[in-house]
């Protein structure tokens, strides 16, 4: 097959799997794309979709901040190619109407708690937001913020305690967290929401109100590789001693 761009763009190449399926490719993918040794050495493609940190820290929440700030860009540059389908036109639909957020900060608390239940998820070969003793994200929070204060600190008013905590968890089959655009992958799986018709996910990563994050992705048995993202409104800090 010989395809030929008419204008400067993005070219995206992808299998036509079902993205929860465990179908893998068989066989060898060539690509050869003429006149390349033109394109100038340093990731041209970034800088043109516009990410101005280094380009070799790009992550998850790249990405993530990167749809918060300008879902108009984000649309145009990652969606815009599958307009047609229903589901993604009305992720399209509702992003288009996004107002800008405010980049999401990296919480210390956050991610050793989004550490710990991915370790466990994978260590018990389950997938879920609950953990072996049937605890949800604010019921770990309390208890592992109980357990780095030894044990010290009991929290009282526990009623009021991390009710900002929210809490997501996806999974990418048969990819490598290594290759170019699994985080790309795992962020649109998280928009698409195909699984919760509440779109729970959806609404929890377009949220303005949350400020930080923590995450942690794990290779699993069952679902390739599995991602924890713990977001917060309020900045929980971990007490110094825990660090000496």
């Amino acid at each position: 097959m010989k395809y030929t761009p008419k204008k400067d763009g993005c070219l995206f190449l992808k299998f036509n799997l079902n993205n929860y399926s465990k179908y893998k490719i068989s066989g060898d993918c060539n690509i050869v794309i003429l006149f390349s040794d033109l394109i100038e050495p340093i990731f041209p493609l970034y800088k043109f979709l516009g990410f101005d940190n280094d380009i070799n820290n790009i992550d998850l929440i790249t990405y993530l901040n990167y749809l918060r700030k300008n879902p108009q860009l984000f649309i145009s540059n990652f969606l815009l190619h599958l307009k047609g389908n229903k589901i993604y036109d009305e992720l399209i639909n509702e992003l288009y109407n996004l107002k800008p957020c405010e980049n999401l900060i990296k919480n210390q608390f956050l991610s050793e708690l989004s550490e710990i239940h991915c370790k466990k998820l994978v260590k018990n070969n389950i997938f879920s937001l609950y953990d072996f003793l049937g605890r949800n994200v604010r019921m770990r929070a309390i208890d592992y913020y109980e357990h780095i204060n030894n044990d010290v600190i009991k929290i009282n008013n526990k009623n009021e305690l991390f009710n900002d905590l929210k809490e997501c968890l996806s999974f990418v089959l048969n990819s490598n967290i290594y290759q170019n655009g699994f985080y790309l992958h795992l962020i649109c799986y998280l928009l698409l929401d195909e699984l919760i018709p509440s779109r729970r996910n959806r609404k929890i990563l377009l949220n303005p109100s949350i400020k930080y994050y923590g995450y942690s992705i794990k290779q699993h048995k069952l679902c390739g590789n599995i991602c924890v993202i713990i977001f917060s409104e309020n900045k929980y800090i971990i007490p110094i001693d825990n660090y000496e």
